[in-house]
């Protein structure tokens, strides 16, 4: 009986283990400077410092974006919008217009 009962605490332990030692990328350093990017490479460049780029604000329309701004800082854990992630980095853009040469 007692080996049961050890049994059975020890792999609810190690599954509680398992669930809550799921690691999560965390940023080690502030976010990269992403503005006058292309939107995709400005998503990719975050992806890799461990952040989520989300677009907020989007100035005109069409497939070809560039960023314009970026918040300065991640959002506080605590603060609850659509946007999910501790890390998110939001997103100024403008698209559709083409950059004089």
């Amino acid at each position: 009986m007692w080996n049961k009962g050890v049994f059975a605490m020890g792999a609810a332990g190690l599954l509680a283990l398992g669930v809550s030692g799921v690691a999560q990328a965390v940023p080690t350093g502030p976010p990269p400077y992403v503005v006058g990017m292309e939107l995709d490479d400005a998503i990719g460049t975050l992806a890799v410092a461990d952040y989520q780029g989300v677009v907020s604000t989007r100035i005109g329309g069409g497939d070809e974006c560039t960023v314009l701004s970026q918040s300065p800082t991640t959002r506080p854990p605590d603060f609850e919008n659509e946007f999910e992630g501790e890390f998110t980095i939001l997103l100024g853009v403008r698209c559709g217009v083409e950059e004089d040469d």
